[in-house]
């Protein structure tokens, strides 16, 4: 009864503060996914990003997006039966860095493992190197900035080569955004460190 009536308190006080609108910043984490077959012995997808794509997934209505960067990559797997082949090798390109991988996995394919334990897999993609991922992320500045589109290239590839695999793949690409949006805060609030001032 006593929490209650607390809170009852606090609302009535909140509610009867003068409010002001002011530009605040939030974090969020929005995550891209594609998906593509395999075709024979192999997989390409391609999945291209904008700075609308993720704001459409934020859904930053009257919102400033401030910054981009990819903190996480992974494939999952479809698959109707076990493919007859040692392992799958995933490698994720950028066209901000051509030619050069810059996140790489693997599933391997013993004879044991089935097709519900492979399906239930989520396959890392780990980065090659910090300086890559700077690269990409120096690269997600200008979608926000400069309005450009980053494209994204997920090859997949069988081991032994000439092995024949029927399925489906998903590539999950995994963001942290900074944006501002303008929200109403009681006339006390205003001096918090992640007010940016006046809208």
């Amino acid at each position: 009864m006593r929490i209650l009536m607390t809170l009852s308190f606090s609302f009535l006080l909140f509610s009867a503060c003068d409010k002001k609108k002011v530009k605040m910043e939030f974090t969020s984490t929005p995550h891209i996914i594609e998906s593509g077959d395999f075709i024979n012995s192999g997989l390409n997808i391609h999945k291209s990003v904008s700075e609308s794509d993720i704001v459409s997934k934020l859904d930053l209505k009257d919102a400033d997006l401030k910054s981009l960067k990819i903190t996480d990559a992974y494939v999952t797997l479809e698959l109707p039966s076990t493919p007859l082949a040692d392992s799958i090798i995933f490698e994720l390109y950028c066209d901000a860095i051509p030619l050069l991988a810059t996140r790489k996995g693997a599933v391997a394919i013993p004879s044991r493992l089935t097709v519900k334990n492979l399906n239930e897999q989520k396959i890392s993609l780990g980065p090659i190197s910090l300086s890559v991922i700077d690269l990409i992320n120096s690269a997600l500045d200008g979608v926000i900035n400069n309005g450009k589109v980053i494209r994204f290239n997920l090859i997949g590839r069988i081991k032994p080569s000439g092995a024949v695999i029927i399925g489906r793949a998903y590539i999950l690409i995994d963001f942290a955004a900074t944006y501002w949006k303008c929200v109403e805060v009681p006339d006390f609030l205003v001096d918090v460190s992640d007010n940016k001032g006046p809208c």
